[in-house]
């Protein structure tokens, strides 16, 4: 499904930039107990400690000697932010001899590190779930009106409908381009949608009596506000329209016949 894989995508990409593996990510979004995000893997100390301790020098975080990992709790049967630890806390660095890490400003460089992962692990997760939420709630829910004309005899009608097959992010490869379009999803600018065209034959009181012809067509992603649907709503309106003369004409050779 799609809509599922959107949502590893964007939180691939908000770890990605953070520096934290991607190879194990795992969410339930469905606003229930135990819903939530979660990632697990091997933590590069070169990358992260930069990035989260900037004033201890690239030098001791690469001299480090110590393999951290995020690990899944057993006893956890969620996926949500708290199901995964670190496989060392502070109390463990403090336990052990400074030349099991490289020496004393490598321990106490790891000591300030692994408190402060403790936190930003969480913060990471609790970011993936809540744009994952935004990213669930841009694709349109129900059938939505978005253009009607009217004729003398005819009514044509343009809904948005839910289409979570659709994948917003496939045309965009990793980096600004991609960026962008998850920055718009967030902002609410951007929603998802599949397009529904119903063509209507309208008795003498103006009243739709009769569908002509209804036209689908998934895979929209664009401006929440753009009546024109990305500049496409002509083309699937007009594809509806010639659907339904064709169904008209079928519709008066009966009457033809009888009246000749």
């Amino acid at each position: 499904m799609s809509l599922s894989n959107a949502v590893t995508t964007l939180m691939t990409r908000n770890l990605q930039k953070l520096g934290y593996p991607t190879g194990d990510i795992r969410w339930s979004l469905g606003y229930c107990q135990g819903d939530g995000s979660s990632f697990s893997g091997s933590l590069d100390i070169a990358v992260l400690g930069p990035r989260l301790l900037p004033e201890i020098s690239q030098e001791i975080w690469a001299s480090i000697d110590c393999d951290l990992e995020i690990v899944r709790s057993r006893s956890c049967r969620y996926v949500h932010e708290r199901s995964v630890d670190l496989n060392i806390d502070t109390l463990c660095v403090e336990q052990t001899d400074a030349s099991e890490y490289g020496g004393v400003a490598q321990k106490v460089a790891l000591h300030k590190l692994v408190g402060a992962l403790e936190d930003d692990i969480l913060k990471a997760s609790f970011k993936n779930s809540a744009d994952g939420y935004k990213l669930i709630e841009s694709f349109v829910s129900e059938d939505t009106l978005a253009w009607r004309f009217r004729t003398a005899s005819f009514l044509v009608e343009l809904f948005k409908i839910n289409d979570e097959d659709c994948s917003p992010f496939d045309l965009y490869d990793e980096g600004d381009q991609l960026d962008g379009v998850i920055s718009s999803i967030l902002e609410g600018k951007t929603s998802i949608f599949g397009t529904k065209v119903v063509v209507s034959l309208l008795d003498d009181d103006g009243d739709a009596s009769t569908v002509l012809a209804e036209s689908y067509l998934g895979g929209f992603s664009c401006d929440s506000n753009d009546a024109s649907l990305g500049g496409m709503r002509r083309e699937v309106v007009s594809e509806a329209i010639s659907m339904a003369r064709e169904a008209y004409q079928k519709l008066l050779r009966p009457r033809l016949k009888a009246a000749a």
